[in-house]
């Protein structure tokens, strides 16, 4: 199997073929543990009023701003250190001096929250009643946090079959867990957050399993302070980034009301799915684009993949738009049908904000990393001031385009500080009007919906496919085209000529 020190040396299109593989590996694991997820929705809301699943969900991510603190950037600092070295001794120190940082972090900032749950849940939900609830959610984020060291290492150092074991075990076994602790055991809403304690102790331990090979007592500690340096931006890139999701929450919550925010967290999970193919690019892009950083031809590749990735993203966010009202009947039923609005803003914010991981490539090659903190900064107060001006006029619609503009402030001030800090340059004459495109197009579709859906289904696909052939005649490049045809007249003379010895 080629490595990633082989494909340095190979051309643009082995490139993407490799990259291609990697992330329909990660991808098909990803979108198995998501759609297994995705699977216990329309149980919760058939059991749980809008109410409980907006708790639910407001718990879950308010929780989540406290992660990034505890990783402090330590899974980036011990990946950009550990290929900076061959010698395996020195690598387990990096890697177990990361490890030690996050530790300590983590046991003072749970114990912390554990102590202050009341005053904390006062100031975000306005009553300290979700005390019990955050309290489990809280000793359930140390052992994520471990679960997360394990998954990284193992992405970075190649280990694919243990990754797999554990992304997809993990998030396996918090369903069958969930389906348990509230249909057996009857736990309500608490059962969700039992479950996914349960869950992460389970594969924190078999993830210390798995990278131990790698541990070692720290005979020292002079990694953990330049470590921390490179880190600590993209700590807070993570807690900016955390924080986004839990601005629009605080609004819903203080300014419209939990049923509603049940409805939007229906409307995300939804649009959600487009996550499943961000993820696995995601999780094989970062080892990828390290690789081949230094080669020559490296801009010319990192342009054709950020081409491609823009057309076949946007193309599927159409067909997710196309089949929203099946696709919310099916996941949330009748009662939800009103986030059926808020899909459309959230999908393509989605889009936005994963082309920032290609375009933004320049700052973390650059490593000034306090650029990408500069950026989500940027990202965090567009959010605040646009979901601000619009909730009152606008409401719930107010706040997912808000949303939808801070992700497009995100990757147009990434895309500008890569560009003056690398000399890597990506052409945006590409994506912008792939995705203004592509966003008409799904306005279309989504206005009429007053037609009854045997003539709404087939205007739907008429206009995507009017879009998908716009985008190979005036998008694809004309060497590509040639390899495709290529490949499919080989293709079809084999099928003919098995037919014709049969």
């Amino acid at each position: 199997m080629i490595g990633y020190k082989e494909i340095r040396e190979q051309g643009t299109n082995k490139r993407l073929k490799f990259l291609l593989k990697d992330s329909l590996l990660y991808g098909s694991a990803n979108a198995f543990a998501k759609l297994f997820s995705i699977f216990t929705v329309p149980i919760l809301t058939r059991l749980f009023s809008k109410e409980e699943f907006g708790v639910l969900d407001g718990i879950g991510i308010f929780a989540a701003l406290f992660t990034p603190i505890i990783m402090m950037g330590m899974n980036s600092s011990i990946a950009r250190f550990f290929y900076e070295t061959d010698d395996e001794e020195e690598q387990k120190q990096i890697i177990s001096q990361g490890l030690l940082a996050q530790l300590t972090l983590g046991v003072v900032i749970c114990i912390s929250l554990y102590i202050t749950s009341p005053e904390i849940l006062t100031w975000f939900f306005a009553t300290p009643q979700y005390t019990p609830l955050f309290r489990i959610v809280v000793v359930s984020i140390f052992f994520s946090v471990l679960v997360t060291f394990s998954l990284n290492l193992l992405k970075w150092t190649f280990s694919r079959t243990r990754f797999l074991v554990i992304s997809l075990g993990a998030t396996t076994v918090s369903v069958l867990l969930i389906l348990l602790y509230i249909l057996v055991f009857r736990f309500g809403v608490a059962g969700i957050f039992l479950a996914h304690l349960t869950s992460n102790l389970f594969f924190a331990i078999l993830g210390y399993f798995f990278t131990r090979k790698y541990l070692r007592f720290p005979h020292h500690l002079k990694y953990i302070s330049p470590m921390l340096k490179y880190g600590w931006p993209f700590m807070f890139v993570a807690l900016i980034f955390a924080l986004i999701p839990s601005v629009d929450r605080y609004f819903i919550i203080n300014y419209i009301n939990l049923e509603v925010l049940g409805i939007y967290a229906v409307g995300l999970k939804i649009a959600s799915i487009l996550q499943l193919p961000v993820l696995g690019f995601q999780t094989a892009w970062g080892p990828f684009a390290l690789a081949i950083y230094r080669e020559k031809n490296a801009s010319e590749t990192y342009n054709k993949i950020f081409l491609y990735y823009t057309i076949l993203l946007t193309s599927m966010a159409l067909i997710i738009v196309l089949f929203l009202k099946p696709l919310i009947i099916i996941f949330a039923s009748n009662k939800y049908l009103s986030a059926i609005k808020v899909v459309l803003p959230l999908v393509f914010a989605i889009i936005i904000d994963s082309l920032s991981w290609i375009s933004g490539i320049g700052i973390g090659l650059s490593k000034r990393t306090i650029f990408n903190t500069a950026s989500y900064l940027l990202t965090l107060g567009t959010s605040l001031i646009s979901i601000w001006l619009l909730i009152k006029p606008f409401g719930l619609m107010g706040v997912v385009y808000g949303i939808l503009i801070s992700k497009i402030v995100l990757t147009l001030s990434k895309t500008y500080f890569a560009h003056k800090l690398y000399s890597i340059r990506f052409n945006l004459k590409w994506g912008i009007p792939i995705v203004v495109g592509g966003f008409i197009s799904a306005l279309i579709i989504r206005s009429v919906d007053f037609l009854q859906w045997y003539i709404q289904v087939p205007i739907g696909f008429g206009i995507f496919i009017i879009f998908v052939s716009t985008m190979w005649k005036y998008f694809v490049i004309d060497e590509d085209k040639k390899q495709c045809l290529e490949i499919l007249k080989a293709k079809f003379k084999v099928k003919g000529e098995v037919r014709d010895k049969g």
